[in-house]
């Protein structure tokens, strides 16, 4: 009795290895951009968060604002606002620092981009680990928020009229800063 062989032919193998190979030039670009899409999306979702935030913030200054606590300088004031006392731009209402800053315009100061305005983030301790803070024009009234991963993703966010603008490519990126008027994005 003869035994019959069991096993692939090469033709089989060769075709097996070229389907592998097609599939493999069609997946790995899209599991390649996954860590990109992720960070897009994180960006995409503090970008929300925080116009959502300065919003409610802007509707609680409207509602208290007459029992608002006298600032520094300018007119605003402070208002304790989940458990942080921040400070209001007077002419916008929108928020602008933590206690102890100096109103209207010195957003730049430690108490407004790194300080008060991620403190109205619920998760504003991983907003600050994630993003670095500047800023613009230096003597204060906009902070820009950089992505520590891409200098290609950006929030920019202004306490003199409240605006909050995302950028997710360079060429975006460089118009959202490229003004260096207070709210003029």
């Amino acid at each position: 009795m003869k035994s019959k062989q069991q096993g692939f032919t090469l033709i089989e193998l060769v075709v097996v290895i070229i389907i592998l190979g097609v599939l493999a030039v069609v997946a790995a670009p899209k599991f390649i951009n996954l860590q990109d899409d992720a960070h897009k999306a994180t960006h995409q979702g503090f970008a929300g968060a925080l116009a959502s935030a300065i919003n409610l913030a802007h509707s609680t200054w409207l509602l208290r604002q007459g029992t608002a606590e006298p600032a520094t300088a300018g007119e605003g004031g402070y208002i304790d606002y989940a458990g942080t006392k921040i400070g209001f731009w007077a002419g916008s209402g929108y928020p602008e620092c933590q206690n102890g800053c100096t109103l209207n315009g010195s957003i730049a100061n430690a108490g407004g981009c790194n300080g008060g305005i991620p403190k109205l983030l619920d998760d504003h301790q991983t907003f600050l680990d994630l993003y670095s803070t500047a800023a613009l024009p230096s003597a204060g009234g906009d902070c820009v928020f950089t992505y520590k991963q891409s200098d290609n993703l950006k929030i920019r966010y202004s306490a003199k009229n409240g605006k909050v603008r995302a950028c997710t490519d360079a060429a975006s990126c460089t118009a959202l800063t490229a003004s260096t008027v207070a709210g003029d994005f």
